[in-house]
């Protein structure tokens, strides 16, 4: 019997498609500004984007080249990249090849992503981290990795003598449709974060405190949105690799984990920087989410019932924190009002034409990777 879930995908997939020339007959109609068309929830970018600053990508304007390799595929490869990173393949120290889920008897219930966690908490003047997708649960690395940066701010606002040049932590996520849990809002990664970030105590505001900056960001396209999956800290250390921030690269033997196979892999070096540069570049595309009271930021801060409404999906409360509505944690992320329970309610919404969006699901070729 064919699995339901991929039924369920197939009749998506086939809706989808018939909607497609729906949408692309409304597309002229009424686009958004910078090539951008809001189909309810869904943004579809409608026009070419900048190239990437070549500069960037090759290291900045002072980076020498590296001499030519003399192994022939090396050649090959240094050849096609010439101008857009070949400059940076040289003077590099691979760290390590990351293997998720990992054994959970010598890393614990988040396997591989302590890793994530530790280089975090070595950073010594920058996070960025990007993911397509993040979830939340008791066990999942969404709030290890929060914990992880909370122990951070911890540790840059107590002894910010360590951190001369400050600390700024960007977290960057893809703005993807998920198919299997809300196919019709790219919006719930965002909601997952802000969660697990503000459960650690985090500030949300984008505003710096002190020698501290923590800002959250989602990438402004789903159709096409970000597949870039990187942890750069202090623009010389990067690990990239193809899983995301969920359950689904957690040891079985962890509740709600999956136990699929994935790898990253950790350099530091000069290349580092050509990780910056794809960083920032996605950046520049993704609004930064601003959760202070009064910001205006309406689909995911409400007043009403002292809960942070992060959009359809969930509703999260400073009851859930321990915390009470004096409490400064509180005040600096949520509206200063009586607390209540988490509420939870059905993932995803929007209209029939948002749906093309599901088409093309969380691993469609993005503009920026």
């Amino acid at each position: 019997m064919e699995n339901p879930l991929k039924l369920k995908r197939s009749a998506v997939l086939a809706l989808c498609l018939s909607l497609w020339p729906l949408a692309q007959a409304a597309g002229p109609a009424a686009p958004a500004p910078g090539g951008q068309l809001n189909l309810g929830p869904i943004s579809v970018q409608t026009g070419t984007l900048p190239p990437p600053s070549a500069t960037a990508l090759r290291g900045g304007a002072t980076m020498t080249d590296c001499p030519r390799p003399a192994a022939r595929l090396d050649r090959v490869l240094y050849d096609h990249l010439r101008g857009q990173g070949a400059e940076l393949s040289c003077g590099n120290l691979f760290l390590q090849l990351l293997e998720l889920p990992g054994d959970p008897q010598q890393l614990g219930p988040q396997g591989g992503y302590r890793e994530l966690a530790a280089q975090i908490r070595q950073a010594r003047s920058e996070v960025l981290l990007a993911n397509m997708v993040w979830d939340s649960g008791p066990q999942w690395p969404g709030r290890l990795l929060a914990q992880a940066t909370a122990d951070l701010r911890a540790d840059v606002l107590a002894h910010p003598e360590a951190y001369p040049q400050g600390m700024t932590v960007r977290i960057l996520l893809g703005h993807s449709v998920r198919p299997e849990d809300a196919p019709l809002d790219p919006r719930l990664s965002l909601d997952y974060a802000a969660q697990d970030l503000l459960a650690a105590g985090l500030p949300l505001t984008g505003e710096a405190e002190g020698p501290w900056r923590l800002e959250l960001a989602d990438y402004a396209f789903a159709v096409p949105h970000s597949h870039t999956k990187l942890l750069v800290t202090d623009r010389e250390r990067v690990l990239a690799g193809g899983f995301n921030i969920s359950n689904l690269h957690l040891p079985l033997s962890t509740p709600g984990g999956r136990g699929s196979h994935d790898l990253g892999l950790a350099v530091k070096g000069p290349v580092a920087r050509q990780a910056v540069a794809a960083f920032e570049d996605l950046w520049s595309l993704s609004p930064v989410a601003d959760l202070s009271a009064g910001s205006g930021y309406t689909h995911h801060l409400s007043a009403g019932a002292g809960c942070l409404h992060l959009g359809p999906a969930s509703a999260f409360c400073a009851a859930d924190l321990g915390l009470s509505a004096a409490d400064s944690r509180y005040r600096s992320g949520l509206p200063a009002v009586p607390p209540q329970r988490l509420r939870a309610g059905g993932r995803g919404a929007g209209g029939s034409a948002g749906s093309l969006a599901a088409a093309l699901g969380p691993d469609a070729g993005a503009s920026r990777r």
